[in-house]
């Protein structure tokens, strides 16, 4: 599976949070997916998801338009994606992942 489904997969797996999310706009591109969100305070308003076939983890960067603020966490585990995004999106920020 290329990385976009890949990534529209993980995401679709969890409507109520991508409706809370109000996720939008989602499209394609090179070895990823860039969709934007609106629901929350820190939120960021687009998020890019990408792989990085060398690491063989994912990438994601944030941009809040408002403040021109980017922020990137990287290296992140397909069994991690959901969550981090999950914490980037409602946080604004990346808290510690996993049980541990």
């Amino acid at each position: 599976m290329n990385p976009s489904m890949t990534i529209r997969s993980i995401l679709n797996q969890h409507p109520d949070t991508l409706s809370a999310w109000e996720y939008e706009n989602p499209m394609d591109i090179p070895y990823g997916l860039v969709f934007s969100v609106s629901s929350t305070f820190n939120h960021p308003r687009w998020v890019k998801v990408t792989y990085d076939d060398a690491e063989e983890a994912y990438v994601v960067r944030t941009l809040d338009q408002k403040t021109g603020l980017e922020l990137e966490f990287g290296l992140i585990q397909e069994s991690e994606l959901f969550e981090v995004l999950e914490q980037v999106i409602r946080e604004g920020r990346l808290k510690k992942i996993g049980g541990n």
